[in-house]
């Protein structure tokens, strides 16, 4: 009887401590389960507070690249009526280039007391030298304008600087571009820059064209800057077209006044074949179009391409922020799911 007893005994003490084991080792696989679901989601949860950081950061920087575009557009205006100032040795176009002088310091001005809040570096390192360097070009735009209105500088000196102004604000662009971890979203602004790039050509083949056509005198200089411009904006179009979306491609041809667009390239191709195939001491200026038909028929396309950047510009402001309304839902999703599984993880755990 006493044996019995004891047997039962021991048999209830071990299944007792297999209970005990197996409850050990249940609560340790739940421990490493909600351990590594904790890291999971830890990382997935990071993931969507990085994008959603990136889509606020970029939905402000937007409003920079507005801003520039403007500047950036008077700026390219100014550098046409430059080169028929120059051209014409000053006195028919000085009226012109001085309304445009007007004209763009009232958009900088509109835009200077929010240039002058922008902590780019907040940015990144690299966006915050190349702002520092676009608004230390700025402050010498009043300089270079009073050289060239006195012609104290060539066609050459004077395009160089609002070249490296404007370049320097699309080199801007383009780190921006950059910026986003969103392909879908870097993508667009890499097709928005390339097609500023390509309408900085444009702008600078309606100034160096303006020359050519307005000069009794050409120099070699110049015809290579033509030529130049010319080849270089077809490139950068070409990449638009290319990597563009389909609502931006939309927003483009929906613009651009094809018909204008051919008698631009009609007055292009005239220039080009009388600069290759007679050469620059044997030019007949009288063969080119007529200053006001160059520059008039150059002027509505450049004013197309600046609606198109307008409203490429409100594409990105409404792509940046339907992702970044996007990129917070998903962040409070996956948070509430995290919450969730950790709350269902410790009811488990207390139950075992």
């Amino acid at each position: 009887m006493q044996l019995t007893t004891i047997l039962k005994e021991h048999t209830k003490q071990t299944r007792k401590s297999l209970m005990e084991a197996r409850r050990k080792k249940s609560n340790l696989a739940t421990l490493l389960l909600v351990f590594g679901l904790i890291v999971f989601g830890g990382t997935v949860l990071l993931d969507k507070w990085c994008n959603y950081n990136d889509m606020t950061e970029l939905s402000e920087l937007v409003v920079l690249v507005e801003s520039l575009n403007d500047v950036h557009h008077n700026l390219q205006l100014e550098r046409g009526l430059t080169g028929l100032y120059l051209g014409d040795k000053g006195s028919a176009y000085i009226v012109d280039l001085t309304r445009q002088h007007v004209s763009t310091d009232s958009v900088l001005g509109t835009h200077q007391a929010y240039l002058a809040t922008v902590n780019a570096a907040a940015y990144g390192e690299q966006v915050g030298a190349k702002f520092n360097e676009a608004m230390i070009l700025l402050a010498t735009l009043s300089e270079k304008r009073n050289a060239i209105l006195n012609m104290d500088v060539s066609f050459a000196v004077g395009s160089a600087f609002y070249a490296e102004l404007n370049n320097t604000v699309l080199d801007l662009f383009h780190l921006i571009a950059t910026i986003p971890t969103n392909r879908e979203v870097s993508n667009r602004f890499l097709a928005f820059e390339n097609f500023l790039r390509g309408k900085e050509r444009a702008e600078a083949e309606r100034a160096s064209g303006a020359l050519v056509c307005t000069s009794k005198e050409v120099e070699i200089e110049d015809v290579v800057d033509f030529t130049t411009t010319v080849e270089g904006q077809g490139l950068y179009f070409d990449a638009f077209l290319t990597t563009a979306t389909e609502r931006q491609l939309d927003a483009f041809l929906s613009i651009i006044d094809q018909d204008a667009l051919e008698v631009a390239t009609a007055y292009r191709r005239q220039v080009s074949g009388l600069l290759k195939h007679k050469g620059v001491d044997s030019l007949n200026t009288s063969a080119l179009p007529s200053p006001k038909q160059w520059y008039g028929a150059h002027t509505t396309r450049i004013t197309d391409l600046k609606q198109a950047s307008t409203v490429l510009t409100e594409d990105l402001i409404s792509a940046t922020d339907e992702h970044k309304s996007t990129a917070f839902v998903e962040f409070i999703v996956y948070a509430i799911l995290l919450v969730t599984l950790l709350v269902l993880s410790v009811v488990s755990f207390k139950r075992n």
